[in-house]
């Protein structure tokens, strides 16, 4: 076999395998931030309404479906080609859902989660029986008694930090 024959099979297999490669990676969904992603995070504004998801991607991707997460019905497509997007209007609703998205040609999965949040109004009380009044460097004990707006507890996604300043 001659020397140029033996570069002709390897930059042939080379060619090959990377074009397998390429034609076997999935699409990337843009998320809460504007970002290509593999696993996207929506997190809804914190203002007690309804909340629409537009699903987009830089990607060109052929036939999917889309489980919205929040028991809706499956939505299906031909084909999701930028700038085209899908859409999806959850109430407002303190709670997390899982989207999956299947591009069914390719079998290709991207799980993503939206976040609903809503206004809370921050409460600390100190508890029954604890003094308000010590000296340093006495240790004074408070509860979060943080709720929503409309009294309801606050969901398991919201995080609270404490800064004294210290």
């Amino acid at each position: 076999m001659q020397p140029t024959q033996k570069y002709k099979i390897l930059f042939t297999f080379l060619f090959l395998s990377f074009a397998v490669i390429l034609s076997a990676q999935c699409p990337q969904l843009i998320d809460g931030q504007g970002n290509p992603s593999s696993n996207p995070y929506w997190i809804a504004p914190c203002d007690g309404n309804d909340y629409t998801l537009f699903i987009q991607s830089n990607d060109n991707i052929g036939a999917y479906t889309v489980d919205w997460g929040d028991g809706s019905p499956l939505e299906s497509g031909s084909s999701l080609i930028p700038p085209a997007f899908v859409s999806h209007t959850y109430t407002a609703t303190v709670d997390t859902f899982v989207v999956t998205f299947t591009e069914t040609s390719t079998g290709c999965v991207i799980q993503g989660v939206v976040v609903m949040e809503v206004p809370v109004t921050a409460e600390l009380g100190i508890p029954a029986g604890v003094s308000t009044q010590i000296c340093a460097p006495d240790v004074i004990s408070f509860t979060n008694n943080t709720n929503q707006t409309n009294g309801l507890p606050v969901s398991q996604t919201t995080v609270f930090t404490w800064n004294y300043g210290d």
